[in-house]
């Protein structure tokens, strides 16, 4: 994709285009063009200042990494000095990179010292508590689509499409398929099944002790997130 990539003895394990939020006075999404190897991740202001061996505008040594539900393809990224990373990635990218921090951080957390992750457990805490966040899984571990769900408007009730993305125990849905778009609305959810309130059902059970009634636009979605659901929470 990149002529990076073609590089003999190449140690970049992916590269490709995220967002990155800018914390200068007004907070704004800076376009930049990233490199990971193992858990090093670097982004520059694009591929060409990267061919060229331009200084990258910033470097980080990933210690932990979260899906941020919040954010269609969001991402936060958090290194073994603490410092905290706001980004979403381009959907051509996405997979790669959500693959491979996973991979690597697996990797790395199976040979570190448990006294590296404790220096930033509080920083992961807060985290937690500050964004609607899933543990990174890879990429595989999520399942998305089109369906309807009835507006909040209490005197018009209508059926309005929207984008549904599960990610572990959590479902955001917007009203578009863009990265970087932010949620109408997240939930924890705690089991599914369907329902006959509609054609092709769906009610997922919230673990806020409410319910979340979705139309699926035809029988083997619903079958095919009912049966994602079950072996998911299983």
């Amino acid at each position: 994709m990149f002529s990076s990539f073609r590089r003999q003895g190449s140690c970049i394990d992916c590269c490709g285009y995220f967002y990155v939020q800018s914390s200068h006075l007004i907070f704004s999404w800076k376009r930049r063009f990233f490199t990971l190897s193992n858990t090093s991740l670097s982004f520059y202001l694009d591929e060409y200042a990267f061919d060229s061996n331009k200084g990258a505008l910033g470097r980080m040594t990933v210690c932990d990494t979260f899906r941020w539900n919040e954010i269609n393809q969001g991402m936060i990224l958090i290194s073994i000095r603490g410092d905290v990373w706001k980004a979403y990635v381009e959907y051509p990218y996405a997979e790669k990179l959500f693959s491979e921090l996973h991979h690597a951080l697996v990797y790395r957390d199976s040979n570190s010292p448990v006294n590296e992750r404790l220096s930033i457990e509080p920083i992961l805490d807060k985290t937690r508590q500050s964004f609607v966040c899933s543990p990174l899984g890879g990429f595989q571990c999520e399942i998305t689509g089109w369906m309807k769900k009835q507006n909040d408007f209490f005197f018009k009730k209508k059926w309005q499409s929207l984008y549904f993305v599960l990610v572990g125990d959590t479902i955001s849905y917007f009203n578009m398929n863009l990265e970087g778009h932010r949620a109408k609305n997240t939930h924890r959810i705690r089991t599914a099944d369907s329902t006959d309130r509609v054609e092709n059902g769906i009610i997922f059970y919230l673990s806020n002790g409410k319910e979340l009634v979705v139309q699926a636009t035809c029988k083997s979605q619903r079958i095919e997130w009912l049966e994602y659901i079950k072996n998911k929470f299983s």
